[in-house]
């Protein structure tokens, strides 16, 4: 699959740079990875429809295992909806105040592809 490379916006990095490299590769390995949820997910679906045709719960093959899982989606009432409430705007205000300790940092790239 090949994706193309957008010019370049910054001045400082010309198309011989190793940072054009690594981006150019990244670019490519994003949009595989988005491919490939894309196919997962639709594989899923079709492994749950006939694990469902065939009355299984569970799979177990020299290629993986595979179950079902339920979710149930809980509502814990008002009181808690609001305790939750009360909360995130608490630790925005501490957030906006600077009432906080930093416990640890790391850095770390966020790439995106360019919009298409």
């Amino acid at each position: 699959m090949s994706v193309p490379f957008p010019s370049m916006t910054s001045p400082f990095i010309d198309a011989d740079s190793i940072i054009y490299d690594l981006m150019h590769d990244l670019s490519l390995i994003v949009a595989k990875k988005k491919e490939l949820e894309a196919q997962e997910k639709e594989l899923k679906v079709e492994l749950m429809e006939a694990m469902q045709d065939q009355g299984l719960d569970n799979i177990s093959l020299d290629e993986g295992k595979a179950h079902m899982q339920r979710r149930a989606e809980k509502d814990y009432g008002e009181e808690i909806r609001e305790l939750e409430i009360a909360l995130k705007e608490r630790k925005k205000l501490a957030d906006d105040m600077g009432d906080f300790t930093i416990l640890s940092q790391e850095e770390s790239i966020v790439f995106s592809l360019p919009k298409s």
